[in-house]
């Protein structure tokens, strides 16, 4: 950014500086049309004290000019301490604005890794009950599993005989159920 503004000034310079250069032609042309004017005062029936008038007011023209290129020669590439201060100013102000977008974007960040960290842990609370639940009818099934084996593995027709007897219970209070 310093360096725009120094490359913007420096251009500026130039051109003022080709500015009086004209500027001092044209006081050179005017300066020579005097002398004209001067060798035929009879011809441009003009007094002497309006020449002298006119030379007065072309020197304070010609030192004018020499003064605004003496200033601008002086101060103008010449670093600025006021302007520097203003440009770091500026730049820290922009550099603090944007340490605190960057700090509340963190903060944030923070924010929602501990709410997905929360919900993480909720969730793998519920997977371990969901395990844990698994696990235990599993072993029911298992010994539910086990007690049917054992019951149709005997040969004892009272038992086959009360197990019909309970399914067909249990198909006809289905059928009630179902048809009522």
């Amino acid at each position: 950014m310093c360096y725009i503004i120094f490359s913007l000034a420096k251009e500026k310079y130039y051109l003022m500086k080709d500015e009086i250069k004209y500027l001092n032609k044209d006081v050179d042309d005017l300066e020579n049309s005097i002398d004209v004017v001067k060798k035929n005062t009879h011809k441009f029936n003009i007094s002497n004290e309006e020449i002298e008038n006119r030379t007065k007011s072309l020197k304070n023209i010609r030192a004018i000019l020499n003064d605004v290129a003496s200033d601008l020669t002086n101060t103008a590439l010449s670093p600025n301490i006021y302007m520097m201060d203003d440009y770091n100013n500026i730049a820290i102000n922009k550099q603090n604005d944007d340490l605190e977008v960057l700090a509340e974007s963190a903060e944030r960040l923070h924010n929602a890794a501990i709410t997905i960290n929360t919900e993480l842990k909720d969730q793998q609370r519920l997977l371990d009950e969901l395990e844990n639940e698994m696990d235990n009818s599993n072993e029911k099934m298992n010994f539910v599993t086990k007690k049917i084996s054992d019951y149709l593995q005997t040969n004892n027709p009272k038992i086959i005989s009360l197990i019909l007897y309970l399914t067909g219970i249990s198909f006809f209070l289905l059928f009630v159920l179902v048809v009522s």
